[in-house]
Order: C-alpha cells, then sequence, then structure tokens
C-alpha cells in the first residue's frame, strides 16, 4: 500500500517536468561554465606567482578528486526514500532541496573567493588556499549533482537513461 502511494506521489504534469529539467539544465550549464572559464586564465596567474606547473595541475585535479570523494558520502545521504520535496524528490536525512542549494551556495561561493586569489601575495599561502577553494567548490558540486541526480531519478523514473 506504501508502494502504490509512493508511485501515486511521483505522477507529475509533462509541464511540471519540463520545468524541472529546464532548471536543472540551467545549473548544469552556468555551473559548468563557471568551473570552465579559469582554465585558460589561471595557469598564468598562478605562473607569475611562481607556482610550479605541477602544482597548478594539483590544483585542478583537487576539484573531481573532493567531488567524487564527497558523492560517495553524499550518495549515501541521497539514497532510498525520506523526507520529501514537493512529493517528488526524496533523501532519507536530508532533504533534496537543501542540498541543491548548499551545493550551489557552495560552489558559487568557492568560485567567488578563487577570483580574489591573486591578490594573495605570498606562494605558499596562495597554494594552500586555492587547495582549500577547489575543494569546497568539488564539495559544493557533489551535493548539488548527486542531488539533482536523484531527483532526475525520482521524477523520471521510467526514462532516467534517456533524460540524463
Amino acid at each position: 500500500m506504501a508502494d502504490a502511494a509512493f508511485n501515486q506521489e511521483l505522477q507529475l504534469t509533462s509541464r511540471s517536468k519540463f520545468i524541472i529539467i529546464i532548471l536543472l539544465s540551467i545549473i548544469y550549464f552556468t555551473t559548468s561554465a563557471a568551473y570552465s572559464i579559469i582554465a585558460p586564465f589561471f595557469p598564468q596567474v598562478a605562473q607569475q606567482k611562481g607556482v610550479h606547473k605541477v602544482s597548478i595541475g594539483l590544483i585542478f585535479a583537487i576539484y573531481p578528486l573532493t567531488k567524487g570523494l564527497t558523492s560517495l558520502i553524499i550518495g549515501v545521504i541521497d539514497y532510498s526514500s525520506g523526507l520529501r520535496l514537493h512529493s517528488y524528490c526524496h533523501l532519507p536525512y536530508v532533504s533534496m532541496i537543501y542540498l541543491l542549494w548548499a551545493g550551489l551556495f557552495l560552489e558559487a561561493s568557492g568560485t567567488l573567493i578563487f577570483g580574489f586569489l591573486p591578490h594573495i601575495i605570498d606562494k605558499t599561502l596562495f597554494i594552500i588556499f586555492c587547495f582549500v577553494v577547489r575543494g569546497i567548490q568539488g564539495v559544493g558540486a557533489a551535493a548539488y549533482q548527486t542531488s539533482a541526480y536523484a531527483c532526475i531519478a525520482s521524477v523520471f523514473s521510467s526514462s532516467v537513461a534517456s533524460t540524463i
């Protein structure tokens, strides 16, 4: 009986589904643009600070590494049924909307702070803050992307692969 009630809650109009997919697409596009816009500029700024090319590569690599490791933790939070967002997106311990907004906030804050890092004069401090800020961005990306995928899986349960 609980399964039947749960399946009824997931019935959305095609307009609602269209709005969800458009909003998630806008989120993915803007965050990907913000992530990739630093690639042409950061290496020159870091080299002016005296940062070695290997360190620059590691600064770039910490984002996906942190994102991958944090996604595993968030995936545990994001598994099964639990608290519900508008009856169609669910997480067991944290609401999906909270995870989505917290992730976007962390990613945006990290991107904003990353823009101010060239003002740090000390090379070692610059490298440390670059790693920390890129790690924060990775945690934020893991949070919003995991919750977005869970929402897509809930809303488009019959066509998850083609929707993603």
